[in-house]
């Protein structure tokens, strides 16, 4: 019986131990003092360059995408409630913003698109795209 209980004991010290040494959110080589992408997981902001902006007047529901077709790389974020963005971790180059968004709440609104090409992205800078008027 005794046996039976330390192995139990030990057993659930062992699964503590294994949960808590995995649910710390690490990146390997990264130093403490390097500030981590809120918007992405990806690594640290200054490996690649970010791209902030806004939304005027800020839209219903939208999609932000940041394509460079010389790369095949792309991504997205959906922006804040007031139109604001930012998008963390893009490789130096050039890109095309390509926003989709629904202006009202209403059923009958339907998407519409919108471009911002010639976006230039710098290796630790922020580019400021500024205020983008969507018509």
């Amino acid at each position: 019986m005794k046996t039976t209980i330390l192995l139990r004991i030990s057993t659930m010290l062992l699964a503590t131990a294994i949960f808590m040494s995995c649910s710390k959110e690490k990146l390997p080589n990264v130093p403490s003092n390097v500030p981590i992408s809120a918007s992405s997981k990806m690594g640290p902001e200054y490996m690649n360059g970010s791209i902030i902006g806004l939304l005027s007047p800020a839209p219903a529901v939208a999609e932000i995408k940041v394509i460079n077709v010389d790369r095949s790389f792309s991504m997205g974020v959906t922006p804040l409630p007031d139109g604001s963005f930012r998008i963390d971790n893009v490789p130096d180059g050039m890109y095309l913003l390509y926003i989709s968004y629904i202006r009202g709440s209403s059923p009958t609104d339907f998407y519409s698109y919108f471009k911002v090409e010639d976006v230039k992205v710098i290796q630790g800078n922020i580019t400021d795209v500024g205020k983008i008027i969507l018509p």
